[in-house]
C-alpha cells in the first residue's frame, strides 16, 4: 500500500507551506489506523532525536568529513540504547537521569562494564 500524508507545521501562529510525505506500507488499512500508524511513527523518530540532541548535542556536531557523522551517530544511538536499558545504578542510586548515566560510565571503570556486560580484572 502507498500512502500521502500532507502535514502544515505550526510555530506560533504561523502556518509553514505544506509538506507531502510518502509511506509505503506492508498492507492495506483503513485511513484512520494509517494516521495512527504515522503518527506513531513519528512520535518514535522524534523521541529519539530529542534524546539524541538533549544528551549528545546531535545538533552542533561539527562533524563533516567521509562517513564520520554516520558513524559517531550511530555510535551515539548504540549508547544512547545501553543506556536506556542499563538497570545496575538503580539500587545503588535509584532512578538517575541519563545525563548521570552517561558522566558514571565516563568516570567509572566497575560501571561501564557492568552497562556493558564485561568484566575486567583490574589492578589494585
Amino acid at each position: 500500500m502507498l500512502g500521502m500524508v500532507e502535514s502544515l507545521r505550526m510555530v506560533g501562529d504561523k502556518a509553514s507551506a505544506p509538506e507531502r510525505r510518502y509511506y509505503i506500507a506492508s498492507r492495506a488499512m483503513p485511513a484512520i489506523d494509517f494516521a495512527k500508524a504515522v503518527r506513531a511513527h513519528w512520535g518514535i523518530e522524534n523521541g529519539v532525536h530529542w534524546m539524541l540532541d538533549v544528551n549528545f548535542q546531535e545538533d552542533a556536531a561539527t562533524v563533516r568529513k567521509d562517513y564520520a557523522a554516520d558513524n559517531l551517530s550511530r555510535l551515539k544511538r548504540i549508547v544512547l540504547n545501553l543506556l536506556k536499558t542499563e538497570t545496575a545504578t538503580q539500587a545503588k542510586f535509584g532512578k538517575i537521569s541519563m545525563r548521570m548515566k552517561r558522566k558514571l560510565a565516563a568516570w567509572e571503570d566497575g560501571y561501564r562494564e557492568a552497562m556493558l556486560g564485561i568484566s575486567l580484572a583490574h589492578d589494585g
